[in-house]
């Protein structure tokens, strides 16, 4: 009988001496039981095939380990992850000189094919200076078109003839508030359904709501841009599409703790004038709506909390105030024989606090990316320097503004060069 053949469930249970009594009393001659196998002990074979096993697991889970570790994704949110692409890094830095585009901002708002990581892993196969052609081929295969995640939306309270037209006399001016009503036909828009499923592969924020962009170029909301179009939309009668877009910025202060100057992850460095109190109050004066602006107050205290933050990125400065007051201090034991006790302090008024915009990054703005580069090497201003660096804070202070660059800037209308 071969030992593949024996069978060990009738014996497994007796001891091994018994074993082969019981087999020798059935007839069945067995083999003497080895004792050393290649000179090795039997224990001490079987203690090395232990270790053999063990170390070969040990070495499937590293593997297995490391894989892991450089296929998984970074522990970053959505927009960190898209800013991977359009907020710094190697790909926005070769694309945007390449200038493959007249315009900085249309790369910046072409959503990635796919996702962040693996479009760096994909650039980084190109080497350290990859050619114009290179460049273009990667941008071409790698990520879609310009906008094409932004659908038109037509607003679903839109009238031919809100009831303001009727209190116009001038029937030239009448017209023309007609006219330019039919213009939120042209400016609705939402996100496509891919900006929620992957908003890493986006510069465009997921907003909640439908919106009212303020058109050609600038696809996406605006912050205080939608202050005015917030008042036009109640002038024209929609009040919900009005609604949405306040929604909106609920949103983006809620997730972000302030409103951003846009709705793109490139824009979440900076704001714009604080005007969403004065939305809301633009709303409720319309409407009476007294439910929103209680569900609101949460996002309004945080973005007040944001402006009103000191230090040197902060947005709010103390300036100290030079009056002082007197103040009388009376002390144990003041008067009579220890009058010389009784003392007045000065004691410093409260300072002044006062709003700034800030820009926190000395990076070139990603949208004006080649514009900005173009304005440093025009000023002399060395790669990495200190002064390259406080010029890209300042044009992104500028544009927190909310007041877009244009002659008014420079003296004479030269350059930027000549920023006053």
């Amino acid at each position: 009988m071969s030992y593949e053949a024996f069978d060990a469930e009738k014996v497994k249970h007796v001891p091994l001496a018994h074993q082969r009594r019981s087999s020798l009393d059935d007839g069945i001659d067995l083999p003497p039981r080895p004792t050393k196998v290649c000179g090795f002990s039997i224990r001490t074979v079987g203690i090395a095939a232990g270790l053999f096993v063990l170390a070969v697991v040990a070495v499937v889970l590293i593997v297995v380990l490391l894989d892991h570790k450089s296929t998984s994704k970074p522990d970053l949110n959505p927009s960190q992850r898209a800013c991977l692409v359009f907020c710094h890094g190697p790909i926005l830095h070769a694309v945007q000189m390449a200038a493959l585009y007249a315009d900085a901002k249309t790369f910046v708002d072409m959503p990635l094919k796919i996702d962040p990581e693996d479009a760096l892993t994909k650039f980084g196969k190109l080497g350290a200076h990859p050619t114009h052609e290179q460049i273009s081929e990667f941008v071409n295969t790698t990520f879609d078109a310009c906008g094409s995640d932004v659908l038109q939306w037509i607003p679903t309270d839109y009238t031919d003839s809100p009831a303001m037209v009727n209190h116009i006399v001038n029937t030239s001016l009448a017209q023309w508030a007609l006219d330019v009503n039919k213009l939120w036909l042209l400016l609705g828009r939402q996100v496509a359904p891919d900006v929620i499923a992957n908003p890493q592969r986006h510069s465009l924020l997921p907003l909640p709501k439908p919106t009212i962009v303020p058109g050609g170029r600038f696809r996406e909301t605006y912050y205080w841009d939608t202050y005015w179009i917030v008042k036009g939309l109640i002038a024209c009668d929609m009040l919900t599409t009005a609604k949405y877009l306040i929604i909106n910025l609920l949103a983006e202060a809620s997730i972000n703790g302030y409103v951003p100057n846009g709705a793109r992850v490139y824009y979440l460095q900076r704001s714009q004038p604080p005007m969403l109190t004065l939305i809301l109050n633009e709303y409720y004066a319309a409407t009476g709506d007294l439910d929103i602006i209680r569900t609101s107050m949460p996002q309004l205290q945080t973005a007040h909390e944001w402006w009103m933050k000191t230090g040197e990125d902060g947005r709010a400065v103390e300036i100290p105030n030079p009056s002082v007051r007197r103040v009388g201090v009376v002390l144990a034991g003041c008067g009579g024989a220890h009058a010389s006790r009784c003392s007045l302090l000065q004691d410093p008024s409260s300072p002044y606090v006062l709003n700034r915009y800030v820009g926190t990054v000395s990076e070139p703005r990603p949208e004006s990316y080649t514009e900005d580069m173009n304005t440093a090497s025009v000023a002399g201003y060395p790669e990495k320097s200190p002064q390259r660096g406080e010029l890209f804070r300042q044009l992104r202070a500028a544009a927190e503004t909310g007041w877009d660059f244009s002659s008014r800037c420079v003296r004479l209308a030269v350059s930027l060069r000549v920023l006053s």
